[in-house]
Formats: structure tokens, sequence, C-alpha cells
């Protein structure tokens, strides 16, 4: 379990939005330490289905070493490219590709 200093860390620093301010001052953080598939693992190791699948970031589930493997290999390559000012990248232009055709 983490140590009640992350925890005021935490109160006094990160702003938790659609959680009630009153109720996260007395309660304080549930720190979440690690995941796999559909469900997380706090620091106290309780486990948690993960039904927004991390607010619909992960909805293929977590730690696939596929998506892990593809998402390192691009950081190396081309971690972000904007699609401003008529400019592109090829993951985003053949993803869109895919999913036109879908």
């Amino acid at each position: 379990m983490f140590n009640n200093s992350l925890i005021e860390l935490d109160r006094a620093h990160l702003i938790h939005p659609v959680a009630s301010y009153r109720g996260h001052e007395q309660q304080g953080v549930r720190v979440l330490a690690s995941a796999k598939g559909a469900t997380v693992t706090d620091a106290s190791g309780h486990q948690l289905v993960d039904g927004f699948a991390g607010l619909w970031c992960v909805n293929a589930g977590y730690g696939h070493e596929s998506i892990v493997e593809a998402a390192a290999r691009q950081m190396r390559e081309l971690p972000y490219a904007t699609a401003y000012f008529g400019l592109g990248s090829e993951p985003a232009i053949r993803l869109a590709s895919e999913l036109a055709d879908r």
C-alpha cells in the first residue's frame, strides 16, 4: 500500500473530475497500481472491473503485448503528429482508411 504522503500530495495537487470534492477530501484517493485485461488493481490489492475502459481509451483491455510493442515502435518513430495545417502521418492515414472501409 502507498503511504499517506502520496494521498496528501494527491489531495493538495490533483483535480479529480466527476468526483465529490467533499467525499474525496474525507476518503482520499484510491491509487491504481496495475492493470491486466479488463481489471485494474489498487495499491491495497483490490481488483476492480474497469467498466469505463479507462474512459474509452483502453477498450482492447490492458496488457496486450502486441499493442505495447506497436505503441513502443511508434513512440520511437513519431510519437505525435498533428493533422492541422495540412499535415499527416502514415499511421493516422492508414487508420482513417481502414475505419472508412469498415
